[in-house]
């Protein structure tokens, strides 16, 4: 079943109007959505609806249901490889489950997505991986900080990692009862420099190896938080007998 994006979900009559004028475009002018059509709607915020294609290009909307959220948040923080790749990594965020993404400026990033363009591109490929995997949290998207910035705000956070070829996870014991924070470092090609690292290290973030070998940008961040979202999951689960 097809799903779209509206930010203004709610029971009942939608128009075209309720959502944005690219998705309005693409249900009924490309996809020629059609009468009586069973579609599915997400607003980005936890809200999952059952509809369909009623006439005049109006959506009727049967159930909203509300899906409570992870318990388990992984917060990415990357130093943006460029365009194209950043393009496909921010899909997958969404399709994986990724809470947020911070851009990093780093000393040896080469790609700066500063413009409200570049913002609104970006947000608009998270909307697609949310449409694709059905999932109805869009990720947060912060605009580039400097890493030393960020590291102060993921100091604050439950658990924390950076990639690095001689790091491995931590022993973790979680509660089951609790919401947990956590932060997933990626640096750009070049990787981390020394000073880098140091400063995470004082801050307490964890070295992580995914393997022996050196992974580009987008592999290391899907395949990192896809692993720790799973890890803290499976941890925090407590085993039904």
């Amino acid at each position: 079943m097809r799903c779209f994006y509206c930010e203004n979900l709610r029971e009942g009559e939608l128009s075209g109007s309720d959502f944005s004028k690219n998705e309005s475009l693409h249900l009924f002018k490309v996809l020629r959505g059609k009468l009586g059509e069973k579609i599915l709607l997400i607003d980005g915020k936890g809200s999952l609806a059952s509809a369909e294609i009623a006439e005049s290009n109006t959506i009727k909307v049967k159930t909203v249901t509300q899906i409570p959220s992870p318990s388990i948040k992984l917060h990415l923080f990357v130093a943006p490889p460029r365009k194209q790749k950043l393009d496909q990594l921010l899909k997958q965020c969404s399709e994986i489950g990724v809470w947020s993404v911070t851009l990093l400026d780093t000393e040896r990033g080469v790609s700066h997505p500063e413009k409200e363009s570049a913002l609104l591109r970006m947000k608009n490929h998270l909307q697609e991986g949310c449409k694709q995997a059905h999932n109805p949290f869009l990720p947060q998207l912060y605009a580039s900080i400097p890493i030393k910035r960020a590291i102060e705000n993921i100091s604050k956070m439950d658990a924390a990692y950076f990639g690095s070829t001689k790091g491995k996870t931590s022993e973790i014991n979680l509660s089951p009862d609790k919401e947990y924070n956590i932060a997933w470092i990626v640096g750009p090609e070049g990787g981390f420099s020394d000073q880098e690292e140091e400063l995470m290290l004082a801050a307490n973030i964890n070295p992580l190896s995914l393997g022996s070998w050196i992974m580009r940008i987008e592999t290391a961040a899907i395949t990192g938080s896809h692993h720790l979202i799973n890890l803290f999951t499976m941890q925090h689960t407590p085993t039904k007998k």
